[in-house]
């Protein structure tokens, strides 16, 4: 039966380093600082009419229940129950 060697942790994560040290990567250059970029949201707000529509498919604006599927697509329904009027999304 094999036996669990006991070892300290310093052994196997190495030690802690003080924070003014610098950091080394493994070929003994210092590693790049990477500042994380911050998103900043447009100032100039959207709406529904700055969209321009496209001319070459008539749409229809449409509400009611959306039926989500298990298989992950689902069914936009006028009510509660299946009928021809219902609308299917992948």
């Amino acid at each position: 039966m094999p036996t669990k060697k006991i070892q300290p942790i310093d052994e196997i994560i190495g030690s802690p380093r003080a924070s003014g040290d610098a950091r080394h990567s493994e070929a003994g250059s210092p590693e790049a600082v990477v500042e994380p970029q911050v998103f900043q949201a447009p100032l100039v707000p959207t709406a529904l009419s700055a969209v321009p529509a496209s001319n070459a498919v008539p749409t229809e604006e449409v509400a009611g229940i959306l039926d989500i599927q298990p298989e992950g697509h689902g069914f936009l329904r006028p009510k509660f129950l299946p009928s021809s009027r219902d609308i299917y999304i992948s």
